[in-house]
């Protein structure tokens, strides 16, 4: 993309262009006004076209036999629009090298049996795109009830996968009940929901030889309880788990000779379903490597040891890794919270038992005495309200800056904080810290703008704007009387640049506030001024012009001008609503811009550009 700026110009926009490619025109087949069933749509559709099922059940199971189609449904209701396996195999395959332009959005998958795969989804050497879903009562007579994948990359995104069950060869419960994954699989799971799935290893997810990024998902209740049954398995994989809810699970994480990360998670009521089957919440064996962060353990129990995490041990042999940063672990029972574990900034409260035999324990909150650097004994942590389980710090908390020093500070700058959830001590946050007028021509105006963010708990109030200069021609409205902000909240301080000769300066913004850590925040201002030019332009309106070419064939250019400086958005949709690519994401001065666009990897058809720059709106085909 290439910005060219010309004249200075004031204002706000938003924006909307229709982009149609020149090559084939991507057709949209209705099922069932022009065919009957979806998979005679399905065969009829060539790559880039969709096929547009209305409401209705559907009893048949569907192939994308190499196509890469969207198949759409009611993405806001998949109630509405469901495929009846019938019990008569997969409902949905994906087995003939399917990419991600391959799409299935707003459906209902229900009622599939299959003897060697998941009832409900199979995905084999394929790599669809699964949103806005329904795999619900879907059963297989081996291992994967709802979703099995091998050797694909799917990104399976908002859907809801319940009640699915594996029968391993008709005589026992089988592993994966909601999703199957194996053998150099790599998988994205992001905002789905995981509810009563049955069975044994893996309920909800199995892992083997393979890599899954699990981001804002929620695994909740099972199915069965099974005698030493678990939640989510990792064999032999690596993971990725952000920001994810494990609730009401059987051991609900196993980690065997795999490499995990879990950041910003909730373990909650984590427990084990067998008389030996230590780490309710996490267990980690066969040389498995976890690195734990910013997560809550709480309400596990366990018959045996580790009623949230264990790590394995053989003899005085340390089988596996397992380390705790910034964890939160409160009202546990027992038997103890954590064995054969590295914790480090992390809090133990209102546990019935902590831990005995080989943790290392340092910068801890700790209610019962340990061996280790930096720990706090005995001590109320002073959380918001620990029966309730908000597990924030207050004020008065000892945990505020009581970590280790050689960690990484808070986010607001300030010394790390134990447990979970660090006390946000800074209230003002200031973008940019630099400002840089850039060759603006002399007898012309130009601005830029300064965002003050209130990131605190309290009102915080401005008290001085003022420029710090011998003799730069910068002004900036004054605070005659202190300016409160909200938390959450935001005031903008524009800075006009207003040059009469060509010359270079600088100079700061000094921003004064009632922020305790930071009364005063400084913006290095730098401002170059150009001689007086004949050619100034200066657009008195702001709008785009139409795509040149459009149609087209592999790039167009879009020409918009903005009046007034401002942070603009420029960004790609295909018609269903995802977001393809982003041309413009930046702070832009008033100006005539160009973005080009080069479509790569995406199919034919119709495209969107939303252009973001304000709360004004203009929309052309």
């Amino acid at each position: 993309m290439e910005n060219v700026k010309s004249g200075i110009i004031f204002g706000v926009l938003t924006l909307s262009i229709a982009l149609l490619s020149l090559s084939a025109r991507a057709e949209i087949i209705n099922v069932p006004d022009d065919f009957e069933t979806i998979q005679a749509g399905i065969d009829e559709a060539e790559d880039g076209d969709t096929v547009l099922v209305a409401p209705g059940e559907y009893e048949e199971n569907i192939d994308f036999s190499g196509k890469n189609i969207v198949l759409l449904g009611n993405p806001d209701n998949p109630e509405e629009v469901v495929i009846d396996g019938n019990e008569q195999g997969t409902v949905v395959t994906f087995a003939n090298s399917e990419t991600e332009a391959a799409v299935l959005n707003g459906f209902t998958i229900t009622n599939g049996f299959s003897d060697d795969r998941a009832g409900g989804i199979a995905i084999i050497e394929s790599d669809p795109t699964i949103m806005h879903c329904r795999i619900i009562d879907n059963r297989s007579n081996g291992d994967g009830g709802g979703i099995y994948v091998w050797e694909g990359s799917p990104e399976i995104t908002s859907c809801n996968i319940s009640n699915n069950s594996p029968l391993r060869f008709q005589d026992s419960i089988g592993k994966g009940g909601g999703i199957y994954c194996i053998t150099g699989s790599n998988i994205t799971l992001e905002d789905c929901n995981f509810i009563e799935n049955i069975g044994r290893s893996g309920i909800h997810l199995y892992c083997d030889g393979s890599e899954a990024i699990l981001r804002n998902c929620v695994f909740n209740s099972v199915g069965n309880i099974a005698e030493y049954a678990n939640g989510i398995r990792f064999r032999n994989s690596t993971g990725t788990l952000e920001n994810c809810q494990l609730l009401e699970l059987p051991q609900a994480l196993i980690v065997s000779n795999s490499i995990l990360s879990i950041t910003g998670c909730l373990f909650s009521g984590s427990f084990t379903a067998g008389e030996y089957a230590p780490g309710a919440a996490i267990y980690a064996t066969n040389g498995s490597e976890v690195e734990v962060t910013y997560s809550v353990f709480e309400r596990g129990s366990s018959f045996d040891a580790g009623s949230a995490i264990y790590s394995e041990v053989l003899g005085d042999v340390e089988v596996s890794d397992v380390t705790a940063r910034k964890c939160t672990f409160a009202n546990n029972e027992p038997s103890n919270v954590i064995e054969n574990i590295t914790a480090i900034n992390c809090i133990f409260y209102h546990n019935e038992a902590e831990w005995h035999r080989d943790n290392v324990i340092n910068f801890c909150l700790l209610e019962r005495d340990a061996e280790g650097e930096g720990n706090i004994i005995g001590e109320d942590p002073l959380l918001v309200d620990v029966d309730e389980g908000d597990y924030h710090l207050t004020a008065d908390s000892p945990c505020i800056d009581a970590g280790d020093p050689d960690s990484d500070p808070d986010p607001d700058g300030t010394r790390v904080d134990m447990g979970a959830f660090y006390f946000h001590q800074r209230d003002i946050d200031v973008d940019p810290d630099t400002l840089e007028f850039v060759g603006i021509q002399t007898g012309t105006v130009d601005s830029l703008s300064v965002i003050v963010r209130n990131v605190g708990l309290t009102t915080l109030n401005l008290t001085s704007v003022d420029i710090a200069s011998f003799n730069a021609p910068l002004d900036v409205d004054e605070i005659e009387e202190a300016l409160p902000i909200e938390p959450d909240s935001s005031y903008t301080i524009w800075v006009r640049f207003l040059p009469f000769e060509e010359n270079q300066y600088l100079a700061n913004l000094i921003i004064e506030s009632n922020d305790p850590d930071e009364e005063t925040v400084e913006v290095l201002i730098s401002a170059s001024a150009l001689s007086v030019s004949d050619e100034i332009q200066a657009p008195l309106s702001f709008g785009i012009n139409e795509a040149y070419p459009n149609p087209f064939n592999s790039t167009t250019t879009i020409a918009y001008q903005l009046p007034h400086p401002s942070n603009v958005s420029l960004t790609i949709y295909n018609p269903y609503g995802r977001k393809v690519g982003t041309l413009v994401d930046e702070q832009l001065a008033g100006g005539i811009y160009t973005a080009t666009w080069q479509p790569d990897n995406l199919a034919s058809g119709l495209y969107f550009v939303r252009f973001e720059a304000g709360d004004r709106m203009q929309m052309r085909k």
